[in-house]
Parts: C-alpha cells; sequence; structure tokens
C-alpha cells in the first residue's frame, strides 16, 4: 500500500466528520484549495445544471458501457469503483471505500477534461468497529473548473470556507483524479 494514498484515504473518510455542522461563514476567493460560496446568479445556473447532469448520468448509468476497478490500496479494509463511459468519454464513476469504523459511497460526474463537476457522497459511521450504522451524511459537491462552488450537507448550504468541507472537497477532487487515472474503456 502507498503511505500517501493511506493518509489520502484516512483524511477522506474521517476528515471534519464529527457530526457538528461547520460554522456559515464565508470565504471571499474562490480557488481549488480555498473555494468560496457564491449566491450568484451565474453560480445557481452552475450548480442546476450538474444537478440535472448527476441526476441523468444516474438514470442512465445502466446504459453506459462499465469498468470496474479496485481501490484497495486506498484503504486496509478495501475499496472498488464502476467508471462509466458515454460514447467513449468517462462520465459518471462509482466509488465505495471501506473503513473499521464507516463507509463511503460517492457517485462522481466528471467533464469533458475528466475533472470532477460534482459529488454525492454518503458516509455511514459505525458504533463499533464494523458494526452497525448509526450516522449518515449526505453532502453534494459542485465544482468548476476544479474549485468547489457550493456544497450542501444533509439539505443546507455549508460554509466552502470551512477548514472541514475545504479538507472533504480536496480529498473528493485528489479521489476522483486517481479515479479518473485508473479508468480505461472496456
Amino acid at each position: 500500500m502507498v503511505p500517501g494514498l493511506v493518509a489520502f484515504a484516512f483524511l477522506l473518510l474521517f476528515a471534519g466528520c464529527t457530526g457538528e455542522r461547520p460554522s456559515s461563514s464565508s470565504s471571499s476567493t474562490a480557488t481549488a484549495t480555498e473555494p468560496a460560496a457564491s449566491s450568484s446568479t451565474a453560480t445557481d445556473a452552475l450548480v442546476r445544471a450538474a444537478d440535472d447532469e448527476l441526476a441523468r448520468a444516474i438514470r442512465q448509468r445502466a446504459s453506459f458501457e462499465q469498468m470496474k476497478g479496485d481501490l484497495s490500496e486506498l484503504t486496509t479494509e478495501g475499496g472498488e469503483f464502476t467508471a462509466y463511459f458515454d460514447g467513449g468519454a468517462l462520465r459518471l464513476a462509482d466509488v465505495a471505500l471501506y473503513g473499521e469504523t464507516g463507509k463511503l459511497e460517492a457517485s462522481l460526474l466528471y467533464d469533458a477534461d475528466r475533472r470532477l463537476r460534482a459529488a454525492d457522497r454518503i458516509e455511514s459511521r459505525y458504533d463499533e468497529p464494523f458494526g452497525k450504522v448509526v450516522q449518515t451524511q449526505r453532502a453534494r459537491f459542485h465544482l468548476y473548473d476544479d474549485a468547489v462552488i457550493r456544497i450542501v450537507v444533509d439539505g443546507r448550504e455549508a460554509d466552502v470556507g470551512n477548514e472541514p468541507w475545504r479538507t472533504q472537497a480536496r480529498n473528493l477532487i485528489e479521489l476522483a483524479r486517481h479515479v479518473a487515472a485508473s479508468a480505461r474503456r472496456p
């Protein structure tokens, strides 16, 4: 197992997931490492378009070419992905990472350049190692040009400038890049 990927997987699964809501203050600059929320009409349109595109890709994934891949190098308990190709282009990937104290599942929507456009992430926490699920959190990440423009957690908008969410966003972008690099059209 690659040490850097182990640390990445640990952070992806557990960074900023304390069950507490991040603060609602906002940042003023939008970059891949320091994104900022925006309520502009343009951002709203990008978010709506990404949501529609993600929903459409999820509905149509059965008609896409598929490729299954292994992500066991990311966690001790393993992981996997299924990449979906539409007309030869990577369109969507479903990812599952397993941990002793929880599980992360995500649907990753890609743009034409294989960059993450949106991610629907569900994180489950167990009551004890490999026990029953006691907490679930759903988060939708919206991106434009590798910058997070909006995060919605359990139906409420989160502050994309808040450190736990910035870390989660960076980790999702890294995961999406890893999957895209591993995904090969069947």
